[in-house]
């Protein structure tokens, strides 16, 4: 079933017309924000896939796009590990189709809402363009308590994505898989309030898990609509 809801409870943010396949409710509940890229290596993919496990067993929905590389691996790990995800999506609901790799993790495929939400904030035939592929990250920021950026680069969709957290105050862990790798733009992120980093699964899990224990004041949020 495809609707047009608003999810609102208590002191979280109100999400107004968004269009949403599968159970609006789940986007009042927390969940675990994760971007990174199309192209991620294998190291990359390893951190999405620990990601999604730790969202399932932690009894939190896993948000992210709906991207092959990243995205997808941390939706497969999430769903495979019996959690749920949100698939945001950077064009309109009407374009949604459920892919290849859910498809084979999603069983019974009647109860594809158990597993999955696909929420979008664009006109249901809106196609993907750089401009709402940048929308969409604030409201996958939005839906999440804390933002997973793996790999993030000096420009592009994963850096705007965590600029985006820090600007909401909310914390971010970076997995970064590559020690030779220039990371200037990083440890200006660093000095950050509540940022992480982390080069190893173990210490991504372990930093998420301070990011979501450690208290901190109620960001003030702005309200992603219908574009």
């Amino acid at each position: 079933m495809t609707t047009t809801q608003s999810a609102a409870s208590g002191v979280e943010p109100t999400f107004n017309n968004l269009a949403v396949h599968g159970h609006g409710s789940r986007l009042r509940e927390p969940g675990i924000a994760l971007c990174g890229s199309r192209a991620a290596g294998v190291d990359g993919i390893a951190f999405a896939n620990a990601v999604g496990m730790f969202a399932a067993q932690a009894d939190l929905s896993l948000v992210s796009g709906y991207a092959k590389g990243v995205d997808m691996a941390g939706h497969v790990a999430c769903v495979e590990a019996g959690g749920h995800t949100i698939a945001v999506l950077a064009e309109g609901l009407g374009r949604f189709r459920l892919r290849r790799e859910l498809r084979a993790v999603i069983e019974p495929r009647d109860e594809l809402e158990q597993h999955l939400t696909a929420v979008s904030q664009f006109e249901s035939n809106a196609g993907w363009t750089v401009w709402r592929a940048m929308q969409r990250n604030d409201l996958i920021c939005a839906l999440g308590v804390v933002l997973v950026a793996i790999d993030p680069g000096d420009s592009g969709g994963t850096h705007d994505a965590v600029k985006k957290a820090i600007k909401r105050e909310m914390p971010v862990v970076i997995g970064w898989s590559d020690s030779d790798r220039d990371r200037a733009h990083v440890d200006l992120w660093l000095s950050k309030p509540r940022v992480w980093i982390a080069s190893s699964e173990e210490e991504l899990i372990a930093a998420i898990d301070e990011a979501l224990t450690r208290e901190a004041p109620t960001p003030e949020v702005s309200q992603p609509t219908l574009l």
